[in-house]
């Protein structure tokens, strides 16, 4: 039986959808380089969400008894026309409900996300306390380790440090400026090494695009999903991809 408009349309009004657990781990969890600031960030979030949840619990509460006052408006009302507006009333009151009933489950939803960060990291209160209490050293490390991460990435894009990266480096302690460098240095000529491999691997694809005269077609992203490869370069190469297949052997292993 072929999907109809208003399935979709039932279907898309019900989507609570918000973060994905992938999205919350990685991108926001893990958004910091050490692991004593990524609990940090995920017991963060979950004072966010914490306090959404009782803002949004108290706000259906209010809207339930609204819409109970409503309707009983609505059974005593004599007036047909002011029934008629009584009645959208309590269709509007209705929706409000849902509304605030599918953000709800959105923030139970990240929330059991962050509390699998924290529960990974901590199986005490005792642990607990090592990333909820404020530590000089960690702090430290963090530091060094997230300008590296970016005097690193300044490497990589620029060819060199940026001005406010250095800047911030050289307010650091001369030993912290030293391992922060290090970090950074470490980290540009290892992914620089890798980065050429990895080119070196993909280069024939573009080569051979090179020597088909007829080919113009620029690559797209459409259907990268199917095979995480660039759709050209499966056409291209019949999806032959030396990253793909070594990913998939060690996976294997």
């Amino acid at each position: 039986m072929a999907l109809t408009t208003e399935q979709i349309l039932d279907y898309s009004v019900k989507y609570a959808g918000g973060q994905t657990p992938y999205q919350n781990e990685i991108f926001v969890g893990k958004s910091h380089v050490t692991k004593y600031r990524q609990v940090r960030q995920a017991l963060l979030e979950l004072e966010h969400r914490t306090h959404s949840l009782k803002k949004i619990e108290f706000e259906l509460e209010k809207e339930k008894v609204h819409a109970k006052y409503i309707r009983k408006r609505l059974e005593e009302c004599e007036d047909d026309y002011e029934r008629e507006l009584i009645e959208i009333d309590y269709k509007d009151k209705i929706l409000d409900i849902e509304i605030s009933e599918r953000k709800l489950q959105r923030q139970q939803k990240e929330q059991e996300d962050f509390l699998k960060i924290v529960k990974e990291s901590c199986e005490t209160e005792e642990e607990l306390l090592r990333y909820w209490n404020d530590d000089p050293e960690e702090e430290r490390k963090y530091w060094i380790a997230r300008m590296g991460k970016q005097a690193a990435l300044d490497m990589m894009s620029f060819g060199r440090i940026s001005v406010g990266n250095l800047d911030s480096i050289s307010m650091m302690p001369e030993e912290d400026q030293l391992k922060a460098l290090s970090v950074g240095f470490q980290y540009n000529n290892l992914l620089g090494a890798q980065l050429q491999k990895i080119e070196r691997a993909l280069k024939p694809a573009a080569n051979e695009l090179l020597r088909d005269p007829n080919n113009f077609r620029l690559p797209t992203w459409e259907g990268i999903e199917e095979t995480l490869n660039v759709p050209l370069h499966d056409m291209i190469t019949g999806g032959d991809n030396p990253i793909t297949q070594m990913l998939e052997g060690s996976e294997e292993d």
